[in-house]
């Protein structure tokens, strides 16, 4: 039953009342005229007391029933607005656990590149102490010919290619420290969207 339905029931039992309330008092006047019908009118009397009492005691139930209804409304709303924010910040917690797996698979290949840099920057130094270790002998020897330049000229090689891997692995050592910052901050997001979650939740219960 829908609120137009109660308050066209409501207003044909609020006729119907005042129809006999109106109706008590000719009868009521009629008893009292009339001789040898105290007993009856004192009857007639109190069932109408009774009958007043319970009209207002119906008037207050009426009255807590709306207002029960309003507390329920404001409740259904209550509990829709967290179940949306629930809905909402599960977006957002999925949303960020796909940031962490991406942030943690470049974190790894970051790693990886890292040890393969570190890989060749270690063979890129055993080379020029095998050329340093070439020259000191040749030039022990004396021969400064050809090899001995030859030698020189592929250990300065070695030297810029090892100041470039140096650079290279400098930059891959601080993405990679970047890469895990951000991990360690999606997260603690992701942490505090599933304590305002469970927040809510024990709301609503």
């Amino acid at each position: 039953m829908d609120d137009e339905e109660d308050f066209a029931v409501a207003l044909n039992i609020g006729s119907e009342t005042t129809e006999a309330e109106r109706e008590y008092g000719i009868v009521l006047e009629q008893l009292r005229e009339s001789e040898g019908m105290k007993f009856i009118t004192d009857v007639y009397t109190k069932l109408y007391d009774t009958y007043y009492k319970l009209k207002e005691e119906n008037a207050q139930h009426c009255e807590a029933k709306e207002g029960l209804k309003v507390k329920l409304s404001r409740f259904d709303d209550t509990v829709s607005d967290f179940m949306a924010e629930i809905s909402e910040n599960h977006k957002v917690i999925e949303k960020l656990q796909t940031e962490i797996k991406e942030a943690q698979a470049l974190a790894d290949a970051m790693h990886a590149r890292e040890l393969t840099s570190v890989e060749s920057l270690e063979t890129m130094k055993r080379q020029i102490v095998r050329l340093e270790k070439e020259l000191d002998a040749r030039k022990r020897a004396g021969e400064e010919d050809a090899g001995a330049t030859s030698a020189a000229k592929e250990k300065e090689k070695f030297e810029k290619e090892k100041a470039r891997l140096q650079g290279e692995l400098d930059a891959v050592k601080q993405r990679l420290a970047n890469s895990l910052h951000y991990v360690e901050e999606l997260e603690g997001k992701n942490h505090d969207k599933e304590i305002n979650i469970s927040k809510l939740e024990e709301q609503i219960e």
